[in-house]
């Protein structure tokens, strides 16, 4: 007997098991498909590569910048041979309002007609990274040229050329087979600094930060009315802003800059109470960035 309730247990309990399978077979009561309700959403994707402009929570470019402004402590900007220019490598760059403004315009509507499709969205120039770190160091010199008063220095902080504060890294040697690692691996290289001694330290790349290579944005702006800005103007108006978040050195752009110092700090490995720190943190207090306090800690980022 406990045998045949046994038996009768579990065809019941196959028999509810065989009712959900029913109940999650995609339809409904009256065999109608579940997915016939689904509504299509409508896309249109946009591909990018580094992003720079106001606001980049990444700091890339400000770290490019406060290194050029800081050469003579930090030694020349260092790039692998194939970001150099005439280098295998080509880079694209986008600017952060055009890409706001394009997602603005097809948020509004004025683009349904190109939905389901992907565009590349960038400036138009292809560079060299060895290229975007001079337009740095160029927009560097001309904002310091224009805010610096009658009869004041005019030369920016590092007192160097655009090209004197880019060096191309030595390439790996024989029987060593370069990666993708070596573009962002700490390399020790020996400088001079303002500390009166030569020493080692670390040569990072912050671009480019994406595999994808450079990108041509042809389409976008054919098809989608995309008005990208001259690399160049994005540069400086990018540096401007970076330059403006330390003018008076006041409250206001305080947590950006001391953000950017000890990300910076922390590209080169520097160690808080060392000399090469010491010199560092001269050197942006001048520029108008806060001390760095706990902020400058060895805390991961």
């Amino acid at each position: 007997d406990e045998s045949d309730e046994s038996d009768d247990d579990d065809s019941d309990s196959d028999s509810e098991n065989e009712n959900e399978s029913d109940d999650d077979d995609g339809y409904d009561d009256d065999g109608h498909d579940d997915d016939d309700d689904l509504v299509p959403v409508p896309w249109l994707a946009i591909r990018l590569p580094d992003v720079i402009g106001p606001r980049d929570g990444t700091y890339r470019l400000w770290r490019y910048q406060m290194w050029v402004q800081c050469v003579d402590v930090l030694g020349p900007v260092t790039v692998s041979p194939e970001l150099a220019t005439g280098g295998s490598r080509r880079l694209s760059f986008a600017y952060a309002p055009d890409v706001a403004g394009l997602v603005a315009k097809v948020a509004r509507g004025e683009c349904d007609a190109r939905l389901g499709q992907s565009y590349n969205v960038a400036c138009g120039e292809h560079v060299s990274l060895q290229e975007m770190v001079e337009h740095v160091a160029e927009c560097v010199r001309e904002t310091w040229e224009e805010k610096s008063a009658p009869g004041e220095e005019k030369s920016a902080p590092g007192g160097h050329g655009a090209r004197s504060v880019v060096k191309v890294r030595e390439p790996p040697g024989r029987g060593r087979k370069r990666d993708r690692d070596d573009s962002i691996e700490e390399e020790a290289a020996r400088v001079g600094s303002s500390v009166g001694t030569s020493r080692r330290i670390s040569s990072p790349e912050f671009y480019p930060s994406v595999d994808g290579g450079a990108i041509d944005p042809s389409r976008a702006i054919g098809e989608l009315g995309f008005a990208p800005t001259p690399l160049r103007d994005a540069v400086r108006e990018t540096v401007r802003w970076c330059a403006g978040m330390c003018a008076g050195g006041g409250d206001v752009g305080r947590r950006e800059r001391a953000e950017a110092a000890r990300r910076l700090r922390r590209s080169f490995g520097l160690k808080l109470f060392s000399d090469e720190a010491k010199a560092l943190r001269v050197r942006l207090r001048r520029l108008g960035f806060p001390e760095p306090k706990d902020r400058w800690g060895d805390d991961a980022e």
